[in-house]
């Protein structure tokens, strides 16, 4: 159980002082629901799941002391996700992000798997978004200012679509899947940074 949207496009909206904190589930009974946060969410004390529709975060939603946060389907992210302390940020669906938001996973980690990423990507410090093997890994006409690790994960995969300019360092470690520049005119831009 958990938090339940419960019908077809109900909307949750946590106001700028609220909190969401712990672990559990938060999804819906119908479809098309949307939970928007202007406050804080706070993984602690286990796993915390978002499954329904679609996601806004125009707060902090972030992962702490070894818990996970794991966003899932239709992410919009105007503010701040983060895994900090030994704690993990799983991202699966769409992330769309724009100006002003960051991704911070110092002292965490932030996985990839089967996301379509778009708009500018503003990691803190030395984040990386670690890649697995996924073939709806997408970087789709975005401006990467993080780290892009397809190292650490056997196999990891991710694709180029449109004009995207990588700012950070790109790892790679795999002699299959790796950097995919997908289509005729599409272009990979690695900065001078």
């Amino acid at each position: 159980n958990g938090l339940n949207i419960y019908t077809t496009n109900d909307n949750l909206i946590l106001s700028s002082t609220a909190k969401l904190v712990g672990f559990g589930n938060v999804f819906e009974s119908g479809s098309g629901s949307i939970l928007t946060n202007n406050g804080t969410i706070n993984a602690t004390g286990g796993a915390l799941t978002q499954t329904n529709s679609n996601f806004v975060n125009n707060g902090t939603a972030k992962a702490t002391n070894g818990a996970t946060l794991a966003l899932n389907n239709t992410i919009t992210n105007n503010g701040a996700l983060a895994a900090t302390g030994g704690s993990i940020l799983t991202i699966t669906g769409t992330l769309a992000s724009n100006t002003g938001n960051t991704i911070n996973g110092v002292g965490g980690t932030v996985n990839i798997n089967g996301v379509a990423l778009s708009g500018p990507l503003n990691g803190v410090g030395a984040t990386s978004l670690i890649f697995n093997n996924n073939g709806g890994n997408d970087l789709i006409s975005s401006v990467a200012n993080i780290n892009l690790d397809l190292a650490t994960n056997a196999n990891a995969f991710l694709r180029f679509q449109g004009t995207d300019t990588v700012n950070g360092t790109i790892s790679l470690g795999t002699t299959s899947n790796g950097l995919n520049i997908y289509t005729t005119n599409d272009n990979l831009i690695l900065s001078s940074t």
